[in-house]
């Protein structure tokens, strides 16, 4: 990575903590209002979902097909949406792809009242958060579901506004230059963007039966299979490691204590929980809005472990993006101007 060098490092130590915390204090103090989109025709599935989100206080409009919901979010801001797939209007189709792509993303949780596995894999695969099964194969899993997709959505919402805040102040500082050093500036951070780093690595670690090994072999990714949780933990402090699969067997940690301890030793490490039906809340917990994705078995067979592995990998790369723009962003505004902007606009 390239380092912006600066002749006082003690000074520009002190000032990277003092911006970071300080920065820190801006994020806490954001305010991220969730509202939900409920788009289904299905009265049941309407009353059933409307009474999920009211246990757990969170604000949702209702739209009983494509013209309505379209005219909500005309209207309005959401941070996730319940979407049935069979919603009535002949832009049904276009609904998930359309909620992704708005200016501020929103979190999908499509639902499907005929699900299949190539359906479910299908949604996946367009970047949906994830699919609930109807009839509800437990309220517990999709309580857990959703509140992954607002914790996913939280994150987010803060890590854009945080980069928006940053660019304006960057701006603001490089506005304040001649030509030739805005140019220099500028080609420091292109250079810190897109110089490689651990999220380019596709190594997979599998800890889990031999077969779960197999099959990333078959997918083109280099990987590792370990039977030891000891000799895993040591493996994943490697930088190169990318993923690790996870089929807890007995004796070995529970689903969050390896995720724990994984995230500890190394946090750009990208988490694939295997675990049941009864498990799904713990995951979620355990992956929280890091690099990760779970497979719920029996409902999920080993046709969806291609798509939950890439879909993960995506997230990774996302992440690192995050995290090179928002180091970047820093560095560069700590070496034009300090914290002052920042003290006088966290507030």
């Amino acid at each position: 990575m390239v380092e912006i060098k600066n002749p006082a490092a003690d000074d520009t130590d002190d000032e990277l903590r003092e911006f970071n915390e300080q920065l820190t204090s801006f994020i806490a103090s954001l305010q991220i209002n969730h509202r939900v989109l409920l788009a289904c025709d299905e009265p049941l599935i309407r009353q059933t979902f409307l009474e999920m989100l009211a246990e757990q206080n969170i604000l949702a409009d209702v739209a009983c097909n494509c013209d309505e919901a379209e005219e909500l979010l005309a209207r309005g801001s959401y941070t996730a949406a319940l979407l049935d797939r069979e919603l009535p209007g002949e832009r049904a189709a276009q609904m998930l792809s359309q909620l992704k792509s708005r200016p501020a993303p929103v979190e999908v949780l499509v639902i499907l009242r005929q699900c299949t596995t190539e359906m479910a894999i299908q949604i996946l695969k367009q970047d949906a958060y994830d699919y609930l099964p109807w009839p509800l194969p437990s309220l517990a899993m999709t309580t857990a579901k959703i509140k992954g997709a607002l914790a996913q959505a939280d994150f987010d919402a803060r890590i854009q506004q945080v980069m928006g805040f940053l660019t304006d102040l960057c701006k603001t500082h490089l506005e304040k230059l001649d030509s030739r050093k805005k140019r220099e500036k500028i080609a420091q951070v292109e250079n810190l963007l897109f110089s490689k780093s651990a999220g380019d690595s596709q190594t997979i670690i599998v800890l889990g039966p031999p077969t779960m090994a197999n099959l990333a072999r078959s997918l083109g990714y280099t990987v590792h299979a370990e039977i030891d949780p000891g000799r895993t933990l040591v493996r994943v402090s490697d930088p190169t490691s990318a993923v690790l699969v996870y089929v807890p067997q007995a004796g070995w940690p529970t689903l969050e204590e390896m995720a724990q301890a994984t995230r500890r030793i190394n946090p750009d490490v990208g988490l694939l929980l295997v675990g049941q039906e009864n498990q799904i809340e713990e995951m979620i917990k355990a992956i929280g809005v890091g690099p990760g994705d779970y497979i719920v078995r029996p409902l999920e067979g080993r046709e969806f472990f291609p798509v939950r592995l890439e879909r993960l990998l995506r997230k990774q790369r996302r992440i690192f993006r995050y995290r090179r723009i928002l180091e970047s962003l820093k560095k560069l505004n700590l070496q034009l101007g300090g914290l002052k902007e920042l003290g006088s606009d966290a507030g």
